[in-house]
């Protein structure tokens, strides 16, 4: 399991200020791996599977048509001020009013615009119909009221169709199930770590064998997608050859994302198992309970088993078996890494019953939190933890002992260590930068600079013992040697 993956899931949970340690959060990537190998190894078959992300990725266009509920209601609600504010000439406010509102078009037709024209209003074919209908507001002077910019925003809105493009994601990496509902988004649902009443089931959708998570971001986003806002959300969830769509999110009514969506990950599964993309799609609540099973010790809300929320299942035509896939599995405490019993709750009623009491993150015991030093979000106990002599910070893990400028057997963290210590290469332990001495290309203690090297009588350097001769009853280096002997070789 890669640390990088540990880190990530641990900057969430700091996110969002819950109390974990690395037991815990291990208990359940340990379970995200064994119980997700398969799937992750099936969608790394596709070729737009990023690994970082651990997703495959998709650029995704998306159309939204006039919206005719919105505009009518909006319409209802401008006309009531209208009415309530009793503005002068109403009943030719009215017919103006609905006469440009009830074409239901994003600009006028011509005949819209002849009809118009007959009831006095200034306008022409191809005009915004949204603008024809501020400039009657205007005239009336509804636009002076305060309501009136809000709804006439959403008015035009739902007036004029768009075109969004996104980039999309089917992931299976840890964070994107923690974030499935996170407090980035403009929405919310059962599912936020923040204060969800089902935030277990983050893990249970984590440590199942088939669940992923699809949701689409705004195009041109990069870096890690989990701390996006999720634009759209929906989980899905594939095994046996059955595909379940389960609710969407944040418009469960939005049909056509929906059909966008389960097309873009029916094409993907296909091209993953190297079969042609047909499927068998079957939107009855009798389907969806034959295919669809909740998993053992799940505490994921189960959207699935109410048709108000949607969801339906595909079958593969080419890889399915008939035995139904189970959805959501055992979720464990991040802190004890224990079961968990609660689906409001990420731990366990021990972990919950004792709100002073936390366990160290290495050695995994129980201690009163005042015993207990917060390293990097963590928690950890005295014999797992040391302070650092030279910097005075506490750090996790041994330290190192090493001599200081006046000879004292100190603790020390790797930053201070790499700083203010060398390493003597003969005896193995730290020294204080100025009490080493290089010799060739060794560095020694003086202990053992005197054990193993002299000085030269000549120069003064320090030599290893074996790199100096006796001249005259002295020891020199083989330089120095050479100098003293050079005149009587030439005698």
């Amino acid at each position: 399991m890669e640390d990088k993956i540990k880190a990530q899931v641990r900057d969430v949970l700091r996110k969002y200020d819950k109390s974990f340690s690395g037991i815990g959060v291990d208990a359940n990537l340990i379970m995200w791996v064994a119980n997700k190998g398969g799937l992750v190894g099936l969608l790394r078959k596709h070729p737009n599977w990023d690994e970082d992300a651990l997703a495959v990725m998709f650029d995704v266009s998306e159309s939204r048509e006039i919206e005719a509920a919105k505009v009518n209601e909006c319409a209802t609600r401008v006309s009531e001020i209208a009415h309530i504010r009793e503005i002068a000439n109403y009943t030719c406010f009215m017919a103006q009013f609905c006469c440009a509102v009830n074409g239901l078009d994003e600009k006028l037709s011509d005949a819209r615009a002849g009809s118009l024209k007959n009831l006095g209003v200034a306008c022409a074919g191809g005009q915004k119909t949204s603008r024809v209908i501020n400039a009657i507001c205007k005239q009336y002077g509804v636009d002076k009221f305060p309501e009136y910019n809000a709804l006439f925003a959403r008015l035009a809105d739902s007036l004029n169709p768009i075109k969004i493009c996104r980039k999309a994601l089917l992931s299976v990496h840890p964070c994107d199930y923690l974030e499935m509902s996170g407090n980035a988004n403009s929405w919310s649902s059962c599912h936020g770590l923040y204060d969800g009443s089902y935030r277990a089931g983050t893990l249970s959708y984590m440590n199942d064998a088939v669940s992923m998570v699809f949701y689409t971001v705004d195009d041109g986003s990069t870096g890690d997608y989990y701390k996006l806002p999720k634009r759209t959300r929906q989980v899905f969830a594939y095994g046996n050859g059955i595909l379940l769509q389960s609710r969407l999110y944040p418009n469960t009514d939005d049909e056509k994302a929906r059909d966008t969506y389960r097309g873009i990950v029916q094409r993907a599964i296909s091209t993953c198992l190297g079969v042609p993309n047909r499927w068998r799609l079957s939107r009855s609540q009798a389907s969806l309970d034959a295919a669809v099973l909740t998993g053992a010790g799940a505490l994921q809300y189960p959207d699935y088993t109410f048709s108000k929320y949607q969801c339906n299942v595909s079958c593969q035509r080419y890889e399915y078996n008939a035995n139904p896939i189970y959805v959501g599995y055992y979720a464990y405490c991040i802190d004890c890494g224990k079961l968990i019993e609660d689906a409001g709750e990420l731990h366990c009623p021990d972990c919950l019953d004792n709100e002073n009491s936390k366990m160290c993150a290495s050695c995994g015991r129980s201690f009163d939190v005042d015993d207990l030093h917060e390293i990097g979000g963590e928690y950890y106990c005295e014999g797992c933890s040391f302070h650092c002599e030279m910097c005075e910070e506490q750090f996790a893990g041994d330290g190192t002992h090493a001599y200081d400028a006046y000879g004292s057997f100190i603790v020390v963290c790797d930053g201070c260590l790499e700083d203010n210590f060398l390493r003597c290469d003969k005896c193995g332990y730290y020294f204080a930068s100025g009490a080493t001495r290089e010799v060739g290309c060794f560095d020694y203690c003086p202990d053992c600079l005197n054990e193993l090297c002299s000085q030269c009588y000549c120069c003064g350097q320090y030599f290893e013992n074996g790199h100096l001769r006796h001249i005259g009853g002295e020891l020199c280096c083989e330089d120095c040697a050479k100098e003293i002997e050079e005149p009587k070789e030439s005698a």
